[in-house]
């Protein structure tokens, strides 16, 4: 069996996530962060993806230039959190297929848990995703590691 972690109240909301990350990795970009992180977001709070994307964070360059984190740190916690979802939706329809089998041998009806425990894997798993997201962006590997460690402190931070 594995660990079980301090439990996310919820999937962070993507600029909540991002937001935190920016907070711990470059507070000075803190006071800035709504203007920098806006043209990423949907009204919704999701990823922007432009047709023909490849997740670069500016087309121009103007991102690298001036050194911002906003615009990277956001395609990361992105990549983290759909891991992170995909995971979880992943251990629930393993729940419920396992539930309906047993509740067809059995011939009755039982309740299914659906409550979800942050484990060591599914946190390996989003860890690995973030650090694919941080080296895709072009991070050496010293920044893509400390940009993938404050993604996963973000998510284990019960404060945010």
């Amino acid at each position: 069996m594995s660990e079980a972690l301090p439990v996310p109240r919820l999937v962070p909301s993507l600029r909540d996530w991002t937001r935190a990350v920016v907070e711990a990795r470059r507070p000075q970009e803190s006071a800035a962060f709504d203007t920098l992180i806006d043209p990423y977001l949907t009204p919704r709070g999701r990823l922007r993806r432009e047709r023909g994307s490849d997740d670069s964070a500016l087309g121009s360059g103007v991102d690298t230039a001036l050194g911002l984190l906003t615009p990277i740190a956001v395609l990361v916690c992105a990549a983290a959190r759909d891991a992170l979802i995909g995971t979880v939706q992943d251990e629930v329809a393993g729940r419920v297929s396992r539930l309906l089998r047993r509740a067809r041998h059995r011939g009755g009806a039982e309740e299914a848990d659906t409550s979800v425990a942050l484990t060591v894997e599914t946190l390996a798993v989003v860890r690995d995703a973030a650090l694919r997201a941080a080296r895709s962006a072009g991070l050496d590997e010293t920044e893509a590691h400390a940009l993938t460690d404050a993604v996963t402190g973000a998510l284990l931070n019960p404060e945010r």
